[in-house]
């Protein structure tokens, strides 16, 4: 229980962020229905997507600020500290609209089937991709917060056969290198990775 509460602290901001995204992206369509039409009663879930995804948006950026910690002094701050300003960026500017949206309802006259509204949530929603894109790159390109090892490399790893120690591999991006490639040129294998006979 005690290592499940620490992972889900460690993890939480990537438990969290995709909540926010489906909801603001999916808040972006139903905008463009209520614009097209305005009587449609979709105006108050619009509303609501607007709220939930803005409250998530906040819980993924405080979440993401807090995570960021322990890479301060690594190298790989620079590239976290790119993302974090797409995210705040983006957290603020649904705050905005929030904002202004729930003083245009309290005045009687809904901005949310406007083509302003439209417009600012679809200027929110490309920061949002900004934001999205750069947090992928953390991921897949830097591997931050990634543990164990891919089950699929793992087993074409242990496919291929021992690479003689006069040669060396070339290794590819996954790390794993070809035992078909190496510098003291190729060499065929049988199937399931075993080396052929000498002639």
């Amino acid at each position: 229980l005690e290592k499940l509460i620490d992972d889900t602290i460690e993890y939480l901001h990537s438990i969290i962020v995709h909540f926010p995204i489906a909801l603001l992206v999916l808040l972006v369509a139903l905008t463009v229905y209520v614009v097209l039409r305005p009587g449609s009663a979709m105006l108050q879930t619009s509303w609501l997507l607007l709220v939930v995804g803005t409250v998530g948006a906040i819980a993924a950026t405080v979440s993401g600020f807090v995570s960021h910690f322990p890479y301060e002094e690594t190298d790989l701050h620079g590239v976290i500290e790119a993302h974090q300003w797409w995210s705040f960026g983006v957290t603020a500017f649904f705050i905005a609209a929030t904002i202004w949206r729930f003083i245009s309802r309290r005045r009687g006259s809904d901005c949310g089937r406007s083509v302003p509204f439209l417009m600012v949530v679809l200027m929110g929603t490309g920061l949002l991709v900004m934001s999205g894109m750069t947090g992928g790159d953390l991921v897949f390109d830097y591997g931050i917060n990634v543990r164990g090892v891919n089950p699929l490399l793992d087993r074409q790893a242990s496919m291929r056969a021992p690479i003689p120690t006069c040669c060396h591999s070339i290794v590819g991006v996954r790390g794993v290198g070809d035992p078909s490639e190496t510098t003291c040129g190729p060499r065929e294998y049988r199937s399931g990775g075993e080396p052929a006979a000498p002639n």
